[in-house]
């Protein structure tokens, strides 16, 4: 028996909840049900989570699924027409909206090596800098501020800083119900086709793959200006300790033009590489 919130195995029973069990952890003091796996709730930062995914696991990441969740353009589907042959390494059906089980095969096996490669990288980094350039961009502002519970942030816009100390990284993001918004980073599982964001050997681990309880901290700074505070943010944070794949604000180039086609660019032409050959 494991602490849902920090994994310690230091528990014991404290009575019943709604006819479950509940526990109590020795170390963390924090109390938990034990029941029903999916139907289970935990509550983090005051906001209600499945405990379907607590933590990014290696066994739990890269899950082969087959469907397409990027179309693809008109000029290639009739390429793919005119050579059904070169389509079927990629995919199974002529409108290209499953993959084929051999391209499903290579992507998890890819998606698995850059998952080694981010926690080698990980696990090379020194925390105490790592806390030491967090608290610099921290006091870089009065008005960002340390959040205990979120349903306090409920329809405020802003800018959140989750920071997941264990893997020394932090994602800095936007939106118009910061509450809203970090719980779906929590109850979301990135697609199995977009895991890889640019090659193997350089893709930064989407937020989304982590588990809720792996962000241990949350800030925010409320504000209307988002995307140029969100901007400036992430360029005062050292990109060794952000996991944001883009450049602050360009994830949603949408928001300025209805070209779709640009968005995309904009997006890969402001895609954030990492480098794993670090030392601490």
């Amino acid at each position: 028996m494991k602490c849902l919130y920090c994994e310690s195995q230091h528990v014991q029973k404290d009575g019943n909840n709604k006819g479950h069990q509940r526990y109590k952890c020795m170390e963390c003091g924090k109390r938990f049900n034990f029941g029903k796996y999916e139907n289970h709730f935990i509550e983090h930062f005051g906001m209600k989570t499945k405990n379907e995914r607590l933590y990014i696991t290696r066994n739990e990441y890269a899950i082969i699924d087959k469907k397409v969740h990027n179309k693809l353009p008109n000029f290639i589907l009739e390429d793919y027409k005119i050579n059904p042959e070169k389509r079927k390494k990629h995919y199974d059906d002529e409108e290209c909206t499953v993959y084929s089980d051999s391209w499903c095969e290579n992507h998890q096996n890819d998606c698995l090596v850059n998952f080694d490669y981010n926690m080698n990288y990980f696990n090379n980094l020194d925390w105490e800098k790592f806390d030491k350039k967090l608290n610099k961009l921290i006091k870089s502002s009065k008005k960002i501020i340390e959040v205990k519970n979120l349903k306090e942030f409920l329809n405020v816009a802003g800018v959140y800083i989750m920071v997941l100390d264990k893997y020394k990284q932090i994602y800095i993001g936007l939106s118009t119900n910061i509450a809203k918004r970090i719980q779906s980073h929590w109850s979301a599982k990135k697609e199995f086709d977009r895991l890889i964001f640019g090659n193997v050997d350089n893709s930064i681990l989407s937020i989304d793959s982590f588990g809720a309880l792996d962000t241990t901290r949350i800030f925010v700074y409320p504000t209307y200006d988002c995307y140029l505070i969100e901007e400036k943010l992430v360029s005062l944070m050292d990109p060794m300790y952000l996991l944001n794949r883009t450049a602050g604000g360009i994830g949603s180039a949408e928001t300025y033009t209805n070209d779709k086609t640009y968005a995309l660019l904009a997006v890969a032409a402001n895609r954030k590489k990492r480098n794993f050959d670090i030392k601490k």
